[in-house]
């Protein structure tokens, strides 16, 4: 009996409390606008995703344009970056998919950046993205250059490099056309005053 009365008086508050809630009027003061959210697949690239997304909300903002930006044109231009820090230091470095918001912005100041439309990073007939098969790839090349630096260090390293990637992600434009302007990624991201 003593149940059910502690119950009662728990769920008499409980509804009048959700009542008062449906009393409150809100007043929008300020609306950011935003882009929708988008599937990262099978990649561990969170911090691309996230910094572009504040990036295109940024760029609504301060031109009034809504532009979807190539979160992968940024993950693409990052890994020769992470590689050569890895190897550089001998292997005494991270070299994984992970990555903070500044790698965004570092690639964005060394490489420019491009609309979605025009760099996916999507091969072939995939629907979605996954890195899986091709961070093993880029792991297991580092990680040998580093082991064996005299059998396989070259000068052409970088390049082998380059080429896992272009083979899993595609080969990105060096210009594009943007609102009937040519651009190069360089170019794109002044223009957009990032």
């Amino acid at each position: 009996m003593k149940k059910f009365l502690i119950m009662s008086v728990f769920l008499g508050s409980v509804l009048s409390f959700g009542q008062k809630i449906g009393e409150y009027q809100f007043t929008h003061i300020v609306n950011n606008d935003h882009t929708e959210v988008l599937s990262q697949g099978q990649t561990g690239t969170c911090w691309s995703f996230s910094t572009v997304s504040f990036l295109e909300s940024e760029v609504k903002r301060i031109t009034g344009k809504h532009v979807d930006l190539s979160e992968m044109y940024i993950v693409k231009n990052t890994y020769p970056a992470k590689a050569y820090n890895y190897v550089y230091r001998q292997g005494k470095a991270q070299f994984s998919e992970g990555g903070l918001g500044h790698d965004v912005l570092n690639a964005v100041r060394t490489d420019g950046i491009v609309p979605h439309e025009f760099y996916t990073g999507i091969v072939d007939d995939a629907e979605k993205h996954d890195h899986s098969v091709m961070v093993a790839k880029l792991t297991g090349y580092v990680e040998n250059l580093v082991k064996h630096k005299k059998a396989y260090l070259n000068a052409n390293w970088q390049a082998e490099f380059d080429g896992i990637l272009e083979e899993y992600m595609g080969k990105e434009p060096k210009t594009f056309q943007f609102e009937g302007k040519q651009f190069t990624p360089i170019e794109f991201a002044n223009y957009l005053k990032i």
